[in-house]
């Protein structure tokens, strides 16, 4: 939501947002977002109302924010978006009526923008995780998992990316010390 919100109010783009069904995206989501934008005053002024506001798209600051369902191919093949954000990945479909799997069709739709941006979210739905503590800061961190183990699909997505951490020390553990 915070994503979604700042872009539109800041850098205004058309967005993408792919739930992992049309219930959740329309009973969820959509209540969520309409009380974010009536709530925020800089992008209530901003938002489109009336015939053009739809249930699955929104016009704010004069660009389209399409919500999806990661069951429609049709929905994820619609609109040319800057942002994309895919939320609940792992409750998706593998492959959506044989177009190809959600997160590379919601991918297909940021090749208009140099700057595309796409944002996959998840709780982990199956499988165990290690640790390990990392050598450099001491700090606990997910160890890298063999792909052939790893059942979740957030997860393979981490554990085939960066796997960068952010992290800062508690001002309260660290005066105790």
């Amino acid at each position: 939501m915070d994503a979604i919100g700042a872009r539109l109010d800041q850098r205004p783009a058309p967005i993408i947002y792919v739930g992992p069904s049309r219930d959740f995206v329309s009973d969820q989501f959509e209540p969520r977002l309409m009380a974010l934008l009536d709530e925020a005053p800089s992008l209530a002024a901003k938002v489109v109302r009336g015939r053009r506001m739809k249930k699955t798209l929104k016009w704010v600051a004069g660009v389209r924010l399409r919500l999806a369902s990661a069951g429609s191919s049709t929905a994820l093949k619609s609109d040319p978006a800057a942002l994309g954000i895919a939320d609940e990945y792992d409750e998706m479909t593998a492959n959506i009526k044989g177009q190809g799997d959600p997160l590379g069709l919601l991918e297909a739709r940021g090749e208009t923008y140099a700057d595309f941006v796409a944002a996959v979210v998840s709780t982990p739905s199956q499988g165990t995780v290690e640790t390990e503590i990392d050598p450099v800061n001491g700090l606990e961190m997910w160890a890298r998992a063999d792909p052939e183990l790893v059942e979740s699909p957030i997860w393979r997505l981490f554990q085939s990316g960066t796997r960068h951490h952010f992290a800062w020390p508690c001002l309260l553990i660290s005066t105790q010390n």
